[in-house]
């Protein structure tokens, strides 16, 4: 069976004078069927509508039938229903992992979690929109990067896919902490005249933001106070 779309089964009941009385359930509820009796062999169908859903895989469809006047002799069948899905995708951090705590030289997995039927053949993850290829080390459903660098900052993504289709999780970003870092190709010289006041630039990456600076100049003829 296939999630969402509608099955019909039928309950065929032969040898029961009169008509018996048939009875459908899903796990403990009770289901409306519809009942056909064919009098020239003496057989009876009751025939019930059900919509599947993925949670209702393992559960039992069970078709009970007794004689009218006689309650206590009842037969039934059953079938275990076993819905078919396409993936259901989660991503999230690997256990005792703190998302706001993730700093430069850490170690970090990626755990995706699936849901489906039948099981997945593939999972794909995604960096910033881009198939992962390298770099990373990947062990089942989990994502490792080792020593982490700032270049890892941004969206995951994980997708599975099965023989119905494919799913992919919501967007994970990644928050990675680092020590101010000089940005590179800035002006490392200046010159100015005695007395002539002087703006100097100075960018620096860091995360999170930084507080303050401090700093110290020379000239050839030693620092500036």
């Amino acid at each position: 069976m296939k999630e969402a779309v509608v099955e019909t089964v039928d309950c065929q009941v032969v040898g029961s004078r009169p008509t018996p009385h048939i009875i459908w359930k899903l796990g403990n509820q009770t289901l409306q069927g519809h009942t056909i009796r064919h009098r020239d062999n003496n057989v009876t169908v009751s025939r019930v509508k059900i919509q599947p859903f993925k949670n209702r895989t393992g559960l039992s469809l069970t078709c009970e039938a007794s004689t009218p006047g006689i309650p206590e002799i009842v037969i039934s069948d059953k079938l275990i229903l076993n819905v078919q899905h396409e993936p259901q995708v989660s991503l999230r951090l690997g256990q005792n992992l703190d998302s706001l705590n993730i700093r430069e030289g850490n170690d970090v997995y990626f755990v995706c979690e699936v849901q489906a039927n039948p099981a997945v053949k593939v999972i794909t993850w995604r960096f910033n929109g881009l198939e992962i290829s390298k770099g990373v080390h990947r062990s089942g459903n989990n994502l490792i990067i080792q020593n982490l660098g700032r270049q890892w900052e941004g969206m995951f993504t994980c997708q599975a896919k099965n023989e119905l289709g494919e799913g992919t999780s919501r967007e994970l970003k990644l928050n990675i902490k680092y020590a101010p870092v000089c940005a590179e190709g800035q002006q490392q010289v200046y010159e100015t005249m005695r007395g002539e006041q002087l703006a100097v630039s100075c960018l620096v990456h860091a995360n999170p933001i930084i507080l303050g600076f401090s700093g110290n100049s020379t000239t050839p003829r030693g620092p500036i106070t």
